[in-house]
């Protein structure tokens, strides 16, 4: 009789015990629903849009200002330099602090106790401190042009008490982290505090501020140009130098103030439930964006201040343990504080999704960058008829018609920014406007795979196109083809490779994947700048020649190889991107993708025993 009594008030206080459980369990789903639909409340919200489209306009104009600052800086520093390596060695150092920044920035927003706001910001300091290290890098003291040469006649004047390309390349890998830490936050931010019928847009119109800070930084450098002639009609290499420090410093402008309205931004809501695991804070970041008039349950407070360590306890990185493991997985509310990276990533087969996403990026760059950051020369290839001057001479003298380039070197900055606004500005923007257009309207999946072999095609066709009508009077057929041809990378797979890893990846490993995924494209496009610069091409059986070379076809051959990337764009997204939007191509919700990849590499005896824990609760 006593074992009977003992055992009835066990099963009482177990039963106390898993209701009590329970109505916690339940109250804390209640309370994860009531934040997701405070942020589907938030209508546009496009000040977050404009708070991060600002930075990343900031990150586009000094990303692609090299391309209007490097005949400036050849001009002044390595005027009679034979080989383009000075301008190789700032493209890499850029380049390559790019993919520091988006794998470094990329972890520590998803870090537990960091998180997005804490890092947001920090990316613009050192994109600053990098920008202000340009503009004040010197060669230091150097003696009056003629005062000393040797037997070689090397003008010895000419070489500084510093190295001024040293400090340029250090100061560029600097603000290269900063631009590249800019990617997987901004994204992650807009992505998880935007509606989901209006996520696309959103990213979309920040991703679009790209093109808007390409067309700025050749508007800016015309302008420059334009007043220092207006005081300086006679060229010098310190007037030159003037020009430059300009154009890279008024950066700085829109830097800090998106710096400043950086500070205004609460941290993402998903951030704060999903890795934190903290409702009550995650309802009031939400709300207080949006001016959604929702109030909190005292139950949602209660909910999180007792929150059962014995099925909840997390270690330092978020990760669940202790206890016996409870899944409350819903469509719209899964816990994803609990969403081991192994099991998700390897267990589930959601490498895949990482492997796609950078994959994808990895080879759109290669093609991107390789018709991005070598304007100047590409640009006189495509606009001049009469062939260039000889090789060997001045690599910063892209203007045939100018006879004598030190004395007209106005002329030739002038028109390397008004060509490059025509043929590379027009397609970007026309692009990205477009892309804004049809976000809402397409299939994102199908899109990318279909506008990658559409540029695998026109890659095909201005290749071929090029190496008939380049020099001659009908050049204008490879101009109009290379506009189209930017303006599908920005209508294109250039906007939508950064929009899908913003969408796919769990919150606990957003701006991670998306870091990852940027840095696969910046070292895509790094391999693109090394090919470039050493790879030779045969010039009709006259001998061996490279980009540098005016007489040489090289784009031509660059565009035909480079088609094979894009085809292998359209494979890998076909293979490994999963629909991020329904059959009639209305956008899942972030946690909708997370749920259907998490249970996609599960049994479907595990997937309806999570559905039976979630009913039972």
């Amino acid at each position: 009789m006593f074992s009977s009594i003992t055992r009835a008030l066990n099963n009482l206080h177990w039963f106390i015990d898993n209701t009590e459980y329970k109505n916690e369990a339940r109250n804390r789903r209640q309370g994860r629903r009531l934040v997701l639909e405070a942020i589907e409340a938030g209508g546009n919200n496009y000040l977050i849009v404009a708070v991060a489209g600002l930075g990343f306009f900031t990150d586009s104009y000094i990303l692609f200002a090299s391309n209007a600052i490097s005949p400036m800086l050849a001009y002044t520093y390595w005027n009679e330099a034979k080989e383009a390596s000075h301008d190789l060695a700032l493209n890499l150092a850029t380049l390559g602090g790019c993919v520091v920044g988006q794998l470094l920035f990329g972890w520590l927003a998803d870090r537990r106790g960091m998180g997005r706001r804490k890092v947001y910001g920090w990316e613009l300091l050192l994109l600053m401190a990098g920008t202000t290290g340009v503009v004040m890098s010197s060669p230091g003291y150097a003696l009056p042009v003629g005062s000393q040469s040797d037997a070689n006649g090397i003008e010895w004047s000419s070489y500084g008490s510093m190295n001024v390309i040293a400090w340029l390349v250090w100061w560029r890998f600097v603000t290269g982290v900063g631009i590249g830490g800019d990617y997987p936050v901004s994204a992650t931010l807009v992505s998880e505090m935007a509606p989901t019928k209006r996520r696309a847009r959103m990213l979309a119109a920040m991703f679009s501020m790209q093109a808007v800070g390409y067309a700025a930084a050749n508007i800016v450098a015309l302008v420059v140009t334009i007043i220092v002639r207006h005081y300086h009609p006679d060229p010098t290499p310190r007037s030159i130098d003037q020009i430059w420090r300009w154009v890279i410093g008024l950066s700085l402008i829109p830097a800090f103030i998106a710096s400043l309205l950086r500070l205004t931004i609460p941290e993402s809501p998903r951030y704060t439930l999903d890795v934190t695991d903290n409702i009550s804070k995650a309802f009031d970041e939400s709300t207080r964006f949006n001016n959604a008039k929702l109030q909190q349950p005292e139950w949602v407070t209660q909910a999180n201040q007792n929150t059962n360590s014995a099925a909840l306890a997390q270690d330092e990185d978020g990760n669940v343990s202790g206890g016996e493991e409870t899944e409350l997985i819903d469509v719209i509310d899964i816990n994803q504080s609990k969403i081991e990276a192994k099991r998700y990533f390897l267990d589930d087969g959601n490498w895949r999704l990482i492997a796609g996403t950078a994959l994808c990026w990895f080879l759109l760059d290669i093609g991107f960058f390789a018709l991005s950051l070598n304007s100047p020369r590409l640009v006189s290839k495509l606009w001049y008829q009469n062939p260039q001057q000889p090789a060997g001479d001045k690599l910063w003298a892209t203007n045939p018609t100018v006879e004598d380039p030190e004395k007209g070197i106005y002329t030739i900055l002038i028109t390397n920014n008004t060509h490059s606004l025509i043929i590379s500005s027009i397609g970007a923007l026309t692009g990205s406007a477009a892309m804004l257009y049809f976000i809402d309207k397409i299939n994102r999946r199908k899109f990318q795979l279909g506008s990658f072999l559409v540029l695998a095609a026109l890659f095909i066709i201005t290749g071929a196109t090029f190496q008939y009508t380049v020099q001659t009077s009908f050049h204008g057929v490879t101009i109009i083809l290379f506009v189209l041809c930017v303006f599908v990378f920005y209508c294109g797979p250039n906007t939508l490779t950064f929009l899908i890893p913003a969408e796919l990846f769990p919150t606990k490993y957003r701006a991670t994947c998306h870091g990852i995924s940027a840095a696969a494209g910046k070292i895509g496009s790094i391999i693109t700048q090394v090919f470039i610069a050493y790879v030779t091409f045969d010039n009709g059986g006259t001998g061996e020649t490279s980009s540098l070379d005016p007489q040489s076809k090289w784009l031509g051959w660059i565009l035909l190889i480079f088609s094979l990337p894009m085809v292998l764009g359209a494979f890998v997204t076909w293979w490994l991107i999963p629909d991020v939007q329904d059959s009639n191509r209305k956008p899942k919700t972030l946690e909708e993708l997370v749920f259907v990849r998490q249970m996609a590499g599960r049994s479907s005896q595990d997937v309806e025993m999570s559905r039976k824990d979630r009913s039972s609760v």
